[in-house]
């Protein structure tokens, strides 16, 4: 009876999402042990991108783009290397970090589902602390190709 009881309790707290939307996106996010929980949803049937970063930059800031064809979607980790330039992280010579991908397409939006690790090895992406601030780039195109630019691009500064 008492394991129950912590186990309640467990999936209480690990069931508080935090949001944060601007201009049709929509940031949802939840903190699961040294693991974070991401859905992103924005007002196209293009690509779709999140990113993080510690200064307001776009430079070195670690995105996360997908897009959804049909019943197929890719997402990509991501780095800015500079404006209008963005590598995979395998160009960079590191491992993609995302894991429990999912897409969609409803309703003329595209829905990223996704688990990135809060903390990782390499220089490329951003170290993630629970109650530490960070810039979040939110961003969609009207097109599937990561090389098309963003038709609407935004940051905000977040709190995990």
């Amino acid at each position: 009876m008492l394991t129950l009881c912590f186990a309640i309790v467990t999936v209480i707290q690990n069931d508080a999402w935090k949001k944060a939307e601007r201009n049709g996106m929509v940031f949802e996010w939840k903190i699961e042990g040294t693991k974070l929980r991401c859905k992103m949803q924005a007002p196209t049937t293009g690509w779709v991108a999140i990113g993080f970063n510690t200064h307001a930059n776009l430079p070195g800031t670690n995105l996360i783009m997908g897009a959804v064809e049909q019943e197929f979607y890719r997402i990509d980790d991501r780095y800015i290397v500079a404006p209008g330039n963005h590598k995979s992280m395998i160009q960079m010579g590191v491992e993609d970090q995302i894991t429990l991908k999912n897409g969609s397409e409803q309703q003329g939006k595209t829905v990223l589902e996704f688990v990135i690790p809060l903390q990782s090895k390499d220089n490329y992406h951003i170290q993630l602390y629970e109650g530490s601030e960070y810039y979040l780039l939110m961003a969609f195109s009207a097109d599937d190709d990561f090389n098309h630019h963003s038709m609407m691009r935004t940051s905000i500064k977040i709190k995990l």
